[in-house]
This record gives structure tokens, C-alpha cells and sequence, in this order.
């Protein structure tokens, strides 16, 4: 009796690298039912071997009548540093980063105040704005430029409603918040809809650093820290006018700025889905790069409902999951 082992073999060796690796690893992965395996390999030479094909074809490679080699481990790139694809470089994307400047109270004691509102003598604010758009130099307007308070506001405003994507360290919960609230209260209503993508909830859902300060991060991941800024009488310094203190806050919140936007391009790989690049763009590839060329891995991934192929970016190292499946069950738990 002839065997249709040696047939498959040499229509797996005809196929590209990843289309055979990804073959290769469903005849060698046991976890694999051999139905499962079947799917996988027939999706690539085009006709599914049977349960029964693959069955034999993995006992003979077990006793050794057959040698299959096991496929290449996924390579992912060890770089400090990543870049997008010019597919998507069209996008905009606006590094973001705030100073706000302190309330102003009365109050009785020096520690452990409770500070009511009708001690307020002026509410905190937003002091400076520091941005850049993805390629461009960055960029910082304040209270004391031209326009001041509301002219800076108005322009944040402008800035957020022309991004498609915000990047920011801790801005979901405080800069984007804070912004939000000046334009309401100068009646300027929602920016227009953009994807944000904060660094710092990144890092605490992926990282445990001993510090998850942008400073310590920074330094770690991209080898640049903050600037120093001495402390409170920086902020004195510069809502009082003096202009080397406001020379060193714009100092300081440009490096914020920068930091933050070298952070990005360095966790590429670990970013959560949300802001999908090519989604926004109109075009198809790696979700947080926009490369086009994936490379089909060995490894799947699968929902409580189907099994997927997992791919790998090679130009920032993400993983991505094809939006085919190569498997569906169906039964589930009512």
C-alpha cells in the first residue's frame, strides 16, 4: 500500500517559508487535534489531508520513517528603537504633554489641610503646552505667549480635533482631562475624535519597573531622563514672569514631549489595539507600525470560538492575529 505521506511533504516544501513553517508546526505540534492540523495544512496546498493521512504521518515521523524537519522560531527584531512605515506616516500624530500651576487658598496650617472650596482663592490650570506631531520639531505654547489663557486653549483644541491619534504619559486621566475641562469651560465643546494611546497604562499593564516615572522609564528604555527642574520655584519663577524660569519650564516640557514620543516608537510591539494604524489609514498591515509584510508564524491563537494564525512584525516586533480563522467549532457552553 502506498503512503500519501511523501506527496504532502513535497507539496509543503513547494510553498513559501511561512506558509511551509506554519505546516510544518501543525504536523509536529500534538496539541493540535489531527483535524485541526488538517485545516492548517490544507489551507495552504489547497486540499485538507484527512484525519487519518495526518494520523499516519505523524506516527512515521515519531518512529523516525520519515525525517520533517521542525520549522525556524519566529525572529523578532532587538531593536532600541522603531519606526512606522510610510504607509502610515501620513497619519497625525500629536505627542501631547501639560503644566498646570497650583491653586491658590487660604488655610490655616502648614500640614495635613483640608482645604475647602470657599478657601480657594484661584483655582489650578493649565500653565504650558508642549507638542509635536510625528516627524515635525516639537513645539510649546503658555499663558504668557501671545493669545494667553484662552488663545492657548483654543489652540490645544485645534491641535486634538486635527490628530488621529494622541500620544500622552498619564494623559487619559490627568492632561486629557484637564484640557477637557478648559474647553468646557470656555464653551468650546468636544474635540473632534481621536484614538489616545497613554504610555503609562502601558507600562503598568506589561511592566513592573521600580519606579513607573516617566524619568526612570525613560531612562531605561530610551536612555534619556527630565530635564530637572529645581522644584516649585521653576513654576514661581514662571507664573511670576521671570523670564529664565520661563525659558526652563518650556525647557522641560519640551523634553517631556520628546521623551514621550521615544517611549512610543520603543514600545511599538507592546500597545493595545485601539489605535490600529492602518484602520485609521485606510490601509491593511501591523496594527501599531503599518508594515504590510507579516510574517506568518507557526504559532495560532484561538477565542473560546475559533483558532486564528498568529503573524509577527518584523519591523517593530508586534504580534498580530490573522482576521481569518483556521478553525471553528461548533458546540459551546450554553
Amino acid at each position: 500500500m502506498s503512503h500519501p505521506s511523501p506527496t504532502i511533504l513535497r507539496r509543503i516544501q513547494l510553498l513559501d517559508s511561512a506558509a511551509r513553517d506554519r505546516c510544518l508546526e501543525a504536523l509536529h505540534n500534538r496539541a493540535l487535534s489531527t483535524r485541526t492540523a488538517g485545516d492548517i495544512i490544507g489551507a495552504e496546498i489547497g486540499s485538507a489531508p484527512s484525519s487519518s493521512t495526518i494520523h499516519r504521518l505523524r506516527l512515521r515521523i515519531d518512529t523516525g520513517d520519515l525525517s520533517v524537519p521542525r520549522p525556524a522560531p519566529a525572529v523578532v527584531p532587538d531593536r532600541r528603537h522603531h519606526s512606522l512605515h510610510r504607509s502610515v506616516r501620513g497619519l497625525r500624530i500629536l505627542t501631547l504633554d501639560i503644566e498646570t500651576k497650583p491653586a491658590l487658598s487660604y488655610h490655616f496650617g502648614m500640614w495635613d489641610q483640608n482645604i475647602g472650596l470657599n478657601q480657594v482663592v484661584e483655582h489650578g490650570d493649565v500653565l504650558s503646552v508642549g507638542y509635536k506631531w510625528l516627524g515635525s520639531p516639537v513645539e510649546h505654547i503658555a499663558v504668557w505667549d501671545e493669545g494667553g489663557y484662552e488663545g492657548m486653549i483654543r489652540t490645544v483644541h485645534d491641535l486634538l480635533s486635527e490628530a488621529d491619534v494622541v500620544v500622552t504619559y498619564n494623559g487619559i486621566s490627568f492632561d486629557e482631562k484637564k484640557l477637557n475641562w478648559s474647553f468646557a469651560k470656555l464653551g468650546l465643546g468636544r474635540p473632534a475624535p481621536y484614538r489616545s494611546v497613554d504610555l503609562l497604562r502601558v507600562v503598568r499593564k506589561h511592566f513592573a519597573p521600580d519606579s513607573r516615572k516617566l524619568d526612570h522609564v525613560a531612562a531605561e528604555l530610551v536612555g534619556a531622563r527630565k530635564l530637572v527642574t529645581g522644584g516649585f520655584d521653576l513654576w514661581r519663577g514662571a507664573m511670576d514672569g521671570d523670564p529664565r524660569a520661563r525659558a526652563r519650564m518650556i525647557r522641560y516640557c519640551k523634553q517631556d514631549v520628546c521623551l514621550t514620543e521615544k517611549l512610543y516608537l520603543r514600545l511599538l510591539a507592546w500597545l493595545p489595539a485601539g489605535a490600529s494604524l492602518p484602520q485609521i489609514g485606510g490601509t491593511d498591515g501591523c496594527p501599531n507600525c503599518g508594515e504590510p509584510k507579516l510574517r506568518a508564524t507557526p504559532k495560532t491563537t484561538s477565542t473560546t470560538a475559533a483558532t486564528y494564525t498568529l503573524m509577527s512584525c518584523g519591523r517593530c516586533g508586534s504580534w498580530v492575529r490573522s482576521t481569518r480563522n483556521i478553525h471553528r467549532t461548533t458546540a459551546r457552553i450554553a
